[in-house]
């Protein structure tokens, strides 16, 4: 048992890595002059879904076993796995758009708590596990990470404003230079001032650039975050999937499940990769796909690979590791919280939070130490 909650934790870490390779500070970064950001995304998503591909179909026992369980369960299920898994892909779509609309942050932070509450409630109101003692501790570690994510947002949130403060003294700071070399008073100028807010305000009302209401961010990342939690669904509604493979084919250990990630990944990867098109710079040729440096191709493959090994792990944690009725709940929001923890501490070692105030730091403690209490609370459930 403590070996199931181990490889949950494990599929957290990694999934809170993989976009490391995204960001501009680090050496390795898979977006450059050579590669638009776009055209890096609608790649990984690619590779991510040629490579889940192979793994699932050799981890199903072969394509002749796929065949066989896709064909003896009812059309219903696969319609479902369908749906569910385009959804599943709208939402990750929806997910990059709230973070450009609303800020990393609370698009982030707005989205995994939508995201965990209802992938952690749904299989227990399903399975009608609520009112168990079991279901109460659940419950119980949920308000921690609720707590959490709610300091881990604020100081997020807080750590912005920092950032722009101190881009607003950098600013006034490279302007009294300027003045004291033309021999002028080191007094910035209203008219300054007036000019640098005249730009900002232009800035916001630039067509394409268009500033959006509270209300309409904060939807979009609710609804993003409801969308993809959907795939617990998969799970929920791939159960005849998981029988007929169990009872029916040979598989290897945990191969049960990997048609459900097929049809997931295979299906949910399609929406990123049209928004991709769709949103990436037309003066930028296609092209540059695939005359872009071998290297960043093969970073891009060792990123998809960082982002389907977590997926893989979860599912053996539900499929193979843990009690049925309780299997989600408990793995569910130990991979999901672990997911946000080192997502936080990733961006602290990259220097994201340089120029965080003491104030933003203390509440990101704060948020990643109730967190880590709620998913000791979800790995006591075990025990219940």
């Amino acid at each position: 048992m403590k070996g199931c909650l181990a490889l949950a934790v494990v599929a957290g870490i990694l999934k809170g890595s993989w976009n490391a390779s995204f960001n501009p500070k680090v050496s390795w970064c898979v977006v450059g002059d050579d590669l638009d950001y776009h055209y890096a995304w609608m790649l990984f998503q690619f590779y991510s879904a040629v490579i889940n591909a192979v793994v699932c179909i050799c981890w199903a026992g072969g394509p002749s076993n796929v065949s066989y369980v896709v064909t003896h369960v009812p059309t219903s299920t696969i319609v479902l796995l369908v749906v569910f898994s385009a959804l599943w892909g709208v939402g990750m779509v929806l997910f990059g758009v709230a973070c450009k609309i609303a800020g990393v942050g609370l698009g982030t932070s707005l989205r995994i708590a939508v995201v965990l509450v209802i992938g952690t409630f749904l299989p227990l109101a399903y399975y009608g596990n609520i009112k168990t003692v079991a279901g109460g501790v659940i419950m119980a570690g949920l308000a921690f990470v609720c707590a959490g994510l709610y300091f881990s947002a604020e100081s997020l949130r807080i750590r912005d404003l920092d950032v722009l403060k101190a881009k607003k003294q950098q600013h006034v700071g490279d302007v009294i230079p300027s003045l004291e070399a033309n021999g002028q008073d080191m007094e910035v100028p209203m008219d300054q001032i007036s000019q640098d807010e005249g730009l900002e305000n232009r800035k916001k009302e630039a067509p394409g650039e268009p500033e959006y209401s509270t209300c309409v961010k904060v939807s979009v990342c609710i609804i993003g975050g409801m969308l993809a939690s959907l795939i617990q669904f998969n799970f929920i509604f791939g159960q005849d999937l998981v029988t007929v493979s169990k009872n029916n084919v040979v598989t290897p250990i945990g191969g049960s499940g990997s048609i459900i990630w097929l049809f997931t990944l295979s299906i949910g990867c399609i929406p990123s990769i049209i928004y991709g098109f769709y949103t990436s710079p037309k003066e930028i040729p296609l092209k540059t796909i695939w005359r872009c440096p071998w290297w960043r191709h093969i970073i891009l493959m060792a990123t998809s690979i960082v982002y389907i090994a977590p997926i893989h792990l979860y599912g053996l944690t539900v499929e193979t590791l843990l009690p049925k009725a309780y299997a989600a709940s408990i793995a569910w929001p130990i991979f999901m919280s672990v997911t946000v923890a080192q997502g936080l501490t990733l961006s602290i070692c990259l220097g994201e939070w340089k120029l965080a105030s003491i104030d933003a730091l203390s509440k990101l403690r704060i948020g990643l130490f109730l967190s880590s209490i709620g998913v000791i609370v979800f790995m006591v459930s075990v025990a219940v």
